[in-house]
């Protein structure tokens, strides 16, 4: 998710000077900027993608063994993650009829709206002193909050109906001014068309006012301005653009400022090496190249890679997501103004009195009423971050809190006391509504909501960690090859170097929307805030000019202007656009020229265009890969329970035979074992073809109830066959 602050930052450096609005009128737009990155905790795709891996670690950790009818007949494993992650509507496979959020993506969506009131939308000097009214940022939450999609943010998509991520398909469009195609993948010429739909929708009813100047309406469309402007600027972060135009320059790789890499943000402390790190040449070749495919044609080779021939934008692989979590998590937790971890030990013991929740809340009065609002989210820091002992304390009283109802009853006594808004206690009482369902729906699992952010946390920083110490390696190993060639260094050329955040193509490798994502990390700020600077300012322009024929900006051709091949840009190789923007120092007096020549549409190709079809598309290609993600959990469910069906059945049978045997009076040692031989087989045989004929009739009952009737039937059958060879 890379870290949000740069996206403010660019908003308040570059798009508000632009704009021409007052503070009021202005923070909607930052406001629209902001949804859309947070609106990536909800993502269909990547929550159903990830129930396999819960899957697995949840069986092997409940049970030990992987008996599929303790897992789910007992705690029901695959239903919570069912509920919690999500799942297609049944009565449509393909996933048309509603997009699955699961309770996970609901949770986020409560908690990051109180988070948003308190600490991002509201001057902290005075208690009900709001950025935007209450009210208000409630409504336009709930209409443009909505989920990841990756046209949104010009992020490499999952292939249609496949989910891979092997397409490298060239834009079909010619270059300005000839040159052949634009040197771009495909996929971002639909993108461009969704964004500058977008833009038409926007200029045609809040620049011209056709639809009308209501206030409400004009808000809505402050806050697609942000969004659109949110997509353009992660162009920059996510692509390889930067790269391939410095590489153009044949400068030497600048060396960053060290105080740049500070951030508050980050909740490990990343030690970011120095700028004169072997590190930063190492990151910036891998950037100028792109996966090739393997000889299977299937996956990405692991052992080489080719020169980027195309721009295009990071993908996410199974191993991204981790490195993301990280930023993700770190987002909604607030580093605590007090000791939390004290208050955590606090909370836990009180939760062992007999009035609990008068004593839970009796040890949140001791917090002091101006910090008291903290509470929820540094208790969350502390569980999520802290060390193994505090984080034990505080996910206990996390849990006691929300279990005992204290957690609810605080929030709302905060907001009788005027500490936070009304608004924002009822969202945490609602994430404590979520919290405690799935904690007694499926006690056994014993999870809930943030305990599997635990354990994916744990995960992410067990996989960050491993990607750390393999960089550091490559960093010793590449101090010793600087003078040869990038071709011939270590970890230069694989598109699998051994560290997954340096894997060739990805996001983790590209983004640049953090401080700690160096090389170059000035420069795509430079690019990406010039660029969305001036797309505001011809926004603002149509605003001042005001009514007009129905004729429209060709927003599709000033977004092509810039997202491009730096290569193909105008102002040609001698002076493209980008060249004086990498090193700008930003002051508008030194501003360099866009060399972009407005260009207009007609009424009907405004009408056309606003009506945002390439989004619908979008929209609907990302979510119908819930059904992808679903069918390939479904699958890897039915295969364990096969497999757990013919172990289980094979034992049963086993052990059956065996005792028949060893009870029957006319017995022998060869008859005993070869009752239990049989028994085994047959239990295995029988168990596992009445699992696999109700698996085919239902995934989920038809198969538990094909299980037990194996197991009984083998059973039955093992202690005849027993009998028959115990005399053998």
């Amino acid at each position: 998710m890379g870290d949000i602050s740069t996206h403010r930052k660019l908003y308040e450096d570059f798009v508000k000077p632009r704009l021409g609005l007052p503070d009021e009128q202005a923070i909607f737009v930052e406001l629209g900027n902001y949804l859309t990155d947070v609106s990536q905790f909800r993502d269909p795709f990547a929550h159903l993608s990830g129930k396999k891996a819960v899957w697995n670690a949840g069986r092997a950790k409940l049970w030990g063994l992987r008996f599929f009818f303790l897992a789910d007949l007992v705690a029901d494993l695959d239903g919570y993650l069912d509920v919690l992650m999500g799942m297609p509507d049944r009565n449509d496979p393909q996933g048309r009829a509603r997009v699955p959020h699961g309770q996970l993506a609901a949770w986020f969506r409560e908690m990051i709206f109180a988070y948003s009131l308190e600490k991002t939308f509201r001057r902290q000097a005075s208690p009900f002193d709001y950025l935007i009214d209450p009210p208000e940022l409630r409504r336009l939450y709930d209409s443009h909050f909505t989920q990841y999609y990756p046209h949104e943010h010009l992020d490499f998509p999952p292939g249609r109906g496949t989910g891979r991520l092997d397409d490298f398909s060239a834009s079909a469009l010619a270059a300005a001014g000839g040159g052949g195609a634009r040197r771009i993948a495909a996929y971002l010429e639909r993108h461009l068309e969704y964004v500058s739909d977008l833009l038409t929708r926007i200029e045609r009813d809040w620049a011209r006012g056709a639809a009308g100047p209501a206030a409400a309406r004009a808000h809505d469309n402050l806050v697609r301005l942000g969004h659109a402007g949110h997509a353009v600027d992660d162009f920059f972060f996510h692509s390889n653009f930067t790269e391939l135009a410095f590489a153009l320059t044949g400068a030497p790789l600048p060396q960053f400022d060290p105080s740049d890499t500070v951030d508050d943000h980050d909740p490990e402390g990343d030690a970011v090496p120095p700028p004169t790190s072997s590190r930063w040449p190492r990151l910036y070749h891998r950037r100028g190249r792109r996966p090739v495919l393997g000889d299977d044609g299937e996956t990405f080779s692991t052992s080489t890679s080719t020169a980027a021939d195309l721009v295009f934008t990071g993908s996410f692989g199974s191993e991204d997501i981790f490195h993301t979590i990280m930023d993700a998590l770190g987002f909604l937790a607030v580093e605590p103004s007090f000791d939390a971890a004290a208050l955590a030990r606090d909370l836990a013991a009180a939760c062992g009195a007999a009035n609990r929740q008068a004593a839970l809340l009796a040890a949140l009065a001791t917090v002091p009423a101006a910090q008291a609002g903290d509470v929820p989210f540094a208790l969350l820091h502390v569980t999520l971050f802290g060390g193994e002992e505090d984080k034990k304390k505080a996910y206990e009283a996390y849990k006691c809190l929300v279990e005992s109802g204290a957690m609810d009853a605080f929030a709302a006594r905060l907001a009788t006391m005027g500490v936070i808004h009304r608004l924002s206690a009822e969202a945490v009482g609602r994430a404590c509504t979520i919290e405690r369902g799935m904690l007694s729906g499926f006690s056994l699992v014993g999870k809930g909501v943030l305990g599997l952010l635990l354990d994916l946390l744990g995960e992410a920083k067990d996989r960050s960690a491993a990607s750390k110490a393999r960089s550091a390696e490559l960093d010793g190993i590449n101090d010793g090859e600087l003078g040869g060639p990038a071709g011939g260094r270590t970890g230069y050329n694989e598109s699998d170097n051994g560290a997954s955040a340096e894997r060739v193509g990805t996001h983790s490798l590209l983004a640049k929307d953090s401080v700690r994502k160096q090389p170059l990390r000035k420069e795509a700020i430079n690019l990406a805030g010039f660029t969305v600077s001036y797309m505001a300012g011809r926004m603002a322009a149509e605003k001042a000019a005001g009514g007009g024929d129905g004729s429209g900006l060709d927003w599709a051709e000033l977004l092509r202007h810039f997202v491009g091949h730096p290569e193909q840009a105008a102002g040609g190789p001698a002076a493209p656009w980008w060249k004086p923007v990498l090193d700008w120092d930003r002051a508008e007096g030194t501003r360099p020229p866009e060399l972009h020549t407005v260009q207009r549409v007609a009424a009907g190709d405004v009408a056309t265009r606003a009506g945002e079809v390439a989004r619908v598309d979008l929209e609907q290609w990302y979510n119908d890969l819930v059904a992808v993600a679903e069918a390939r959990y479904r699958s890897a469910v039915t295969k364990d329970f096969v497999l757990d069906s013919l172990i289980n059945g094979g034992l049963v049978g086993g052990v059956a035979g065996g005792l028949a045997a060893g009870f029957s009076d006319d017995k022998s040692v060869g008859g005993v074992f070869a009752a239990i031989g049989v028994g085994l087989f047959t239990g295995a045989l029988l168990t596992g073809a009445t699992a696999g004929i109700g698996a085919a009739i239902d995934d989920r009952a038809g198969a538990v109830v094909g299980m037990l009737v194996g197991v009984t039937g083998s059973a039955v059958a093992s202690v005849f066959l027993g009998k028959e060879l115990a005399g053998i």
